[in-house]
């Protein structure tokens, strides 16, 4: 028997992540590619610590709340993906001051989206093995970004 609750969080959840990841694909696409510029790449670098590493910070603070009764072996994982995102955005950061990092950018921002997909998958997971029907009733507006934060693009 599936609990009303729990899946209204996990569907919110999947769908706050889904715009996310929208979102990071379209504003990282141009340094995706290894011509790309520095001022595209200081505008990605930007993004990822203005927007994206306090969103994933919030996330991870909503998650630690909720630690002892996440899955231990997802918790894990959502901990080590957490890690490896912030480790990707400062690497990122680095190389962004650098005028010919564009083929090591590229492959830094392929490897973030790859991670940030699996974060995502794992939270999701994690979620739904902590039985979310026992979660507070606004933890979907805990996760959700707020409407000043969403960004469709990077300014050139």
């Amino acid at each position: 028997m599936t609990n009303p609750q729990s899946d209204a969080i996990d569907a919110a959840l999947r769908q706050t992540h889904w715009a996310w990841r929208k979102e990071i694909g379209e504003v990282l696409a141009l340094v995706r590619r290894p011509e790309a510029g520095v001022w595209e790449r200081w505008s990605a670098a930007r993004y990822l610590t203005g927007e994206f590493a306090p969103r994933l910070d919030r996330e991870q603070q909503v998650l630690t709340t909720l630690a002892e009764r996440l899955p231990a072996e997802q918790s894990a994982h959502v901990w080590a993906l957490g890690e490896l995102l912030h480790f990707l955005c400062r690497h990122l950061c680095e190389l962004a001051r650098m005028p010919q990092a564009g083929p090591a950018f590229a492959d830094a921002v392929n490897k973030l989206i790859r991670a940030f997909d699996f974060w995502c998958v794992e939270v999701e997971a994690a979620l739904e093995g902590a039985g979310a029907g026992g979660l507070a009733p606004d933890i979907d507006g805990e996760l959700e970004p707020s409407a000043d934060r969403v960004r469709t693009a990077v300014p050139a």
